[in-house]
């Protein structure tokens, strides 16, 4: 029987990146990444929580993040691009999340770092283009607020 293929690549490792309470000093360390040859298109990884209305049928919003509670200048906001995912990142949510829509719902969420598309109205929007979305595996409570970086492993 033919081994399946992994679905992440084994040479590289997620390490810690910045904290995600400063969205200023975030953004400016990935323009910074992204400034350099060699760390441009570094997957990024970072936690985030998905906010649905009580009905469950309006379009999720996210916040960057395992605390959905922090004050507006603490958020950093960010345009998550599921154009590679083949699955609408709205139906990977309603297989990881609670079916109450008010329940809390964590996600991690991978990719690159801008859109795989340009679209006139989002080209300033910064922009996550995924190409994973996983379960939240963490504890909340500790305010798992981390972004993590790709790097080959050592």
């Amino acid at each position: 029987m033919p081994r399946k293929k992994a679905p992440f690549p084994t040479d590289r490792e997620f390490v810690n990146g910045p904290h995600l309470g400063d969205p200023q000093a975030v953004l400016t360390w990935i323009e910074e990444l992204q400034a350099q040859p060699e760390t441009r298109n570094l997957r990024l990884r970072l936690p985030v929580t998905v906010l649905r209305d009580a009905s469950g049928v309006g379009e999720p919003n996210f916040v960057v993040g395992a605390r959905p509670d922090l004050p507006p200048e603490a958020v950093l906001e960010l345009y998550l691009d599921d154009t590679r995912l083949g699955i609408p990142l709205r139906d990977r949510i309603a297989t990881l999340c609670p079916r109450d829509p008010a329940a809390p719902c964590m996600i991690v969420v991978e990719g690159t770092w801008g859109p795989l598309i340009d679209v006139p109205d989002l080209s300033e929007e910064p922009t996550l283009a995924l190409t994973h979305v996983l379960r939240f595996e963490g504890d909340a409570r500790g305010g798992n607020e981390t972004l993590y970086i790709s790097r080959e492993k050592r």
